[in-house]
């Protein structure tokens, strides 16, 4: 099984020159995970998402998000390639520009 999440995630956008939409959220995701062929493959069993709010800037100005923002998946998906040591897993995610990689670290 697996569990991860984040009580004060941030994210960024890019949307051009001098533009950008940043956000801001609360997530924990569960599920298993299987491995094959040196990849690993996680399967979302629940998740649970909350995104606190959404801003826009462009050339340095503050722009009002209307709605609630856009939505996107926690989890990677599909196969991807990982490096696991005693205190550090790393997985790479597919991107549109290549392999992405997450880190992730041992709770204590």
């Amino acid at each position: 099984m697996h569990e991860y999440g984040s009580d004060g995630f941030a994210i960024r956008i890019d949307l051009g020159p001098d533009s950008y939409l940043e956000g801001a959220a609360v997530f924990l995701t569960t599920g298993s995970y299987s491995t094959d062929d040196g990849k690993v493959n996680l399967v979302d069993n629940g998740t649970q998402k909350q995104i606190a709010e959404w801003k826009g800037y462009k050339e340095g100005t503050y722009v009002p998000v209307p709605g609630g923002g856009v939505e996107f998946s926690m989890l990677p998906s599909g196969p991807m390639g990982y490096e696991c040591g005693p205190e550090v897993l790393v997985l790479q995610s597919p991107g549109p520009t290549g392999n992405v990689p997450m880190v992730f670290t041992r709770e204590r």
